[in-house]
């Protein structure tokens, strides 16, 4: 990885409660292993930036749902076998793992403790905000939003899909006080508004990502993601 890559991260939130799942999201079963490391592999994928997960200090999303777990398959008598071409990856190797207890107070909490925690770690020039639940971001896009802002070095870089606006979003050193100070469930919107003028958009084709919130969400992703496996 670059110098460059090493000085922006990429930061995966992933301290939400589910409620609208029912059950923890981020663990549900994906090409790369669950919902969570799936949105891993895709930013470590794009080689543009470093990567962190924020998750609850006392939730069930934990570190060892990165490592390699084998995809069991159905064998002879019966039997549940993994071959080594069944192994999935160990991401926790190479992402940073931060835990936080501010998640309950939502979205912006997690995000402040994030880049506090990172800032403190790290010589950041940039954070990329990826979304836990958004296994389907593209590598490109993410390259695309990071050479932007190589290019511009403007506060607040974003992707813009053909439908609207939507993440990766990229927030530059000036505003890390800003992001820091967040609370509430509205992550970085008011940001997005009150710095409306420092905004770079980078153009990404195709339509944005969504969220997996509800199980009819999870259904419509794995009748996409596991077609193409």
């Amino acid at each position: 990885m670059s110098d460059w890559a090493n000085a922006v991260w990429a930061l995966i939130l992933a301290g939400g409660a589910s409620a609208r799942m029912g059950r923890p999201k981020l663990l549900l079963p994906a090409p790369q292993g669950n919902v969570l490391k799936q949105t891993v592999y895709q930013a470590l994928s794009s080689g543009s930036c470093r990567v962190a997960v924020i998750a609850a200090a006392n939730g069930p999303v934990k570190r060892k749902h990165l490592e390699v777990r084998p995809v069991l398959r159905a064998g002879a008598g019966g039997m549940m076998t993994a071959g080594a071409a069944d192994v999935r990856p160990d991401l926790a190797e190479v992402t940073e793992w931060l835990e936080t207890d501010a998640s309950a107070r939502g979205l912006g909490a997690s995000l402040a403790a994030g880049v506090r925690q990172l800032s403190a770690r790290h010589s950041m020039q940039a954070i990329l905000v990826l979304l836990g639940d958004q296994p389907e971001i593209k590598p490109d896009s993410i390259r695309r939003v990071t050479g932007t802002f190589r290019e511009t070095r403007a506060w607040i870089v974003q992707a813009r899909y053909e439908d609207r606006p939507a993440h990766p979003v990229l927030f530059a050193a000036p505003l890390f006080a800003e992001l820091t100070a967040l609370n509430g469930d509205v992550g970085a919107k008011d940001l997005l508004r009150k710095f409306n003028d420092r905004i770079v958009y980078s153009a990404v084709p195709g339509p944005a990502p969504g969220d997996i919130d509800t199980p009819e969400d999870y259904r419509s992703y794995v009748r996409n993601a596991f077609s193409k496996t």
